[in-house]
């Protein structure tokens, strides 16, 4: 899953909470869990790009070898 998708989902899920809540407690914790839920995502993604990065690096394969 790229980032564009990520935040297409997120907008989609905001869209959802303003529509299906009523009281302001409602949309401000589910606006917190959604949030919450985009951050962990776009780090995962940044963090499986950057040990791709790494696996297949000059660098690492100079210093290390696996046996």
């Amino acid at each position: 899953m790229n980032i564009i998708s990520l935040f297409q989902s997120f907008v989609n899920h905001l869209s959802n909470i303003l529509v299906n809540n009523q009281y302001l407690h409602h949309i401000e914790h589910n606006l917190l869990k959604s949030t919450n839920e985009l951050n962990i995502d776009i780090l995962r993604q940044i963090l499986e790009y950057l040990d791709l990065q790494y696996k297949n690096s000059k660098v690492r394969k100079e210093k290390y070898y696996v046996w």
